[in-house]
């Protein structure tokens, strides 16, 4: 059984597609998110901090019930605790020790394919705006874009260099105006000897990065392609 919070949240049990019932998505995430045993008012008061002490465990109790009655038995407790069944995937964790394995110089082959996993990864629960969201949100967001700049370097390293300029292109274009993918793309093409495809990638990211920032590359990018920063005003 597996908890989807990447684009989600639903379930897969044997495969098939399981959808979680409405009052008890927040609660299933929460737990999802953390694993640890959590204290039933601190969950409580977190997910419903707009209702007295006894509306919010009333709340509680009732989104417990609605996954046993959709058949989704993922959730145990007692009287003062509750957390995600230990067998239970989660596929933020997954993708998080995806990351964590690149970053920590030990990834597998497969590590080094993209898959939907990494693509999702970057959009943890869509549309969800709580602090408690966010905060894993960014985090995760933040390792997998380390992530793959790692993977676009390991495979240039590699001369694989199709596979490279894909993975640096999903950087790019998951983040366009972060300069570390966009180094990493440009050096692929450099790498491969394409300059022109190098300095052409550069112009499109100096260009966007002035349209939206009014800032521009560092001095080193612009080395990397054999340019020099001009002030845009200069330029006329």
């Amino acid at each position: 059984m597996t908890v989807h919070l990447l684009g989600g949240p639903w379930i897969t049990i044997d495969g098939t597609h399981r959808e979680v019932p409405e009052g008890s998505k927040r609660l299933l995430a929460f737990l999802a998110l953390d694993r640890r045993p959590l204290d039933r008012h601190y969950v409580a008061g977190t997910l419903w901090p707009n209702s007295d002490e006894n509306r919010a465990g009333g709340c509680l109790r009732t989104g417990l019930w609605r996954l046993r009655q959709a058949g989704l038995d993922v959730v145990q407790g007692s009287k003062v605790s509750l957390f995600l069944t230990p067998e239970v995937r989660v596929d933020s964790e997954e993708a998080a020790g995806w990351a964590d394995r690149v970053l920590g110089g030990i990834p597998t082959s497969e590590d080094l394919r993209l898959g939907s996993t990494t693509f999702c990864a970057l959009d943890l629960l869509p549309g969800w705006f709580d602090d408690w969201v966010w905060s894993h949100r960014e985090r995760l967001r933040q390792r997998v874009l380390h992530a793959l700049d790692r993977v676009g370097q390991i495979l240039c390293a590699r001369r694989e260099f199709a596979q490279a300029v894909e993975v640096a292109s999903a950087a790019v274009c998951a983040e366009p105006l972060r300069e570390s993918a966009q180094r990493v793309l440009v050096d692929v093409h450099l790498a491969e000897g394409n300059l022109m495809e190098a300095r052409r990638a550069f112009a499109r990211f100096e260009r966007h990065l002035w349209n939206e920032l009014r800032v521009q590359p560092s001095p080193d990018f612009y080395a990397r392609v054999g340019l020099t920063q001009v002030s845009p005003d200069a330029r006329g």
